[in-house]
């Protein structure tokens, strides 16, 4: 009795197509599961921020967190009182550029000239912050007003200043910024790295900027910023 089978060729056939495609689609798959373990982290680390400055207000018996924000403290003063409502394993002063994870780039949302031909980064690392047990790390800047006028350069096309000027106008208080993962990748501005300010009147003020991406937008379509895809070094 005869009975059909498969060749040896027609086996090894077989699992060479099925070893392309999943070559071609594994990768895929876990770039979407790496991006949805960072939308969770996201948004659970903004949460906790949330929840502290509920319980700062609970604490005070106030309706906003001005007084959390005051323009006549430091940085460092700021971080300290804020410290306290988070589970916090390490502090670490505007000074401090080996603790707390040590010093590290952050690529912005979208690729920004530094006006010398290079790209330009930021980062938490210069900034008063601290550590949680999740993991994440929270910086403040706490500046000694609330509204600022700045000049910034107007750059080419090749990322070199032109010698003009343009003006840049800051309307809050204070910034916090926040990266959940800390030196892990992507170390970009709306993947693992957000902000926003603090405005006079205690409310939460989202730039939607290339430097500190948008949280709203994250909230509200339940998902990361779109991002661009470049290396720090030359512009062009």
């Amino acid at each position: 009795m005869k009975h059909n089978a498969f060749t040896l060729a027609e086996v090894l056939v077989t699992l060479g197509i099925i070893g392309v495609v999943a070559a071609m689609t594994l990768p895929i798959i876990i770039a979407k599961y790496q991006e949805k373990v960072l939308l969770i982290k996201v948004k659970k680390t903004y949460a906790l921020i949330q929840t502290a400055l509920n319980k700062y207000k609970a604490e005070k018996e106030v309706f906003d967190i001005t007084g959390l924000f005051n323009t006549s403290n430091t940085s460092d003063e700021t971080l300290n009182n804020f410290a306290k409502y988070f589970q916090v394993i390490e502090i670490c002063k505007s000074t401090n550029h080996t603790g707390c994870q040590g010093t590290y780039q952050v690529k912005p949302r979208t690729k920004i000239a530094d006006g010398n031909g290079n790209t330009t980064f930021t980062g938490i690392y210069y900034l008063s912050r601290f550590v949680l047990a999740n993991g994440s790390i929270i910086g403040i800047m706490q500046y000694p007003n609330c509204y600022e006028v700045t000049e910034t350069d107007v750059v080419d096309e090749n990322g070199f200043a032109t010698g003009d000027k343009k003006q840049t106008i800051r309307t809050y208080c204070a910034i916090l910024s926040y990266d959940v993962n800390g030196k892990e990748k992507p170390n970009q501005v709306g993947k693992d790295y957000f902000c926003f300010g603090i405005k006079e009147n205690g409310s939460i003020y989202d730039p939607k900027t290339s430097y500190c991406g948008s949280i709203t937008s994250v909230l509200a379509e339940d998902k990361l910023n779109d991002t661009e895809n470049y290396s720090i070094g030359i512009f062009k």
